[in-house]
């Protein structure tokens, strides 16, 4: 999925900036960018009112993105991206409205939509979000084709809205014993694999 949505979307920036690879991009705070921010690296602070696409993307805390935010290598979220997140490492510490297509998740915030990676890691939530724990609204699913796919839980209050779906081979959810069995059930093609966490060293 990721390889289908960057390479419709880089073919598309590179037509509309042919200096696409040989540049930066900085949106400061109180600024807007109206058009597609295109560059190797996009950093906002500010508001991205279309898409983001870059081989390395940072949205900090108080930065918006109205559109997709799309990188060849890393994407870090630490504040708002309205629709989908896309990047073979993609680290989310706020809030994305749409999905994450990514190989890495990292997951310390909201999602409202899918996480469709293959290596996923759910982490406690920042306090400053006013929620308990992280969210996912949608489906969690991992691409476990080569046996190589992961779910890591370490935060003990998530919330899912749908099911951790392991493509390919019968994949395992490791997470707090207070939780395996509660999410068993919501786990197609896999099981949960009760771990002690020290939280103290996870915040």
């Amino acid at each position: 999925m990721l390889n289908s949505i960057s390479s419709s979307i880089y073919r598309a920036a590179s037509i509309r900036n042919p200096t696409f690879s040989e540049n930066s991009l900085t949106i400061p705070d109180g600024k807007v960018c109206n058009i597609d921010a295109v560059a190797d690296e996009v950093f906002i602070h500010g508001t991205a009112q279309k898409n983001v696409y870059a081989q390395k993307a940072i949205n900090y805390e108080g930065g918006e993105v109205l559109g997709h935010m799309v990188a060849e290598e890393t994407a870090h979220n630490f504040g708002d991206i309205k629709n989908d997140m896309a990047s073979p490492y993609s680290e989310n510490r706020w809030r994305v409205k749409g999905n994450i297509y990514a190989k890495t998740a990292i997951i310390s915030g909201e999602v409202r939509g899918d996480v469709d990676a293959q290596d996923v890691d759910i982490r406690e939530a920042n306090h400053r979000m006013g929620i308990k724990g992280s969210r996912v609204g949608g489906n969690i699913i991992v691409d476990n084709t080569n046996g190589k796919g992961k779910v890591r839980i370490s935060d003990p209050y998530l919330e899912i809205g749908g099911k951790f779906i392991f493509k390919g081979k019968k994949g395992v959810v490791e997470c707090p014993k207070n939780m395996a069995n509660s999410l068993q059930s919501k786990i197609e093609n896999g099981t949960t694999k009760a771990i002690n966490y020290n939280i103290d060293k996870l915040i």
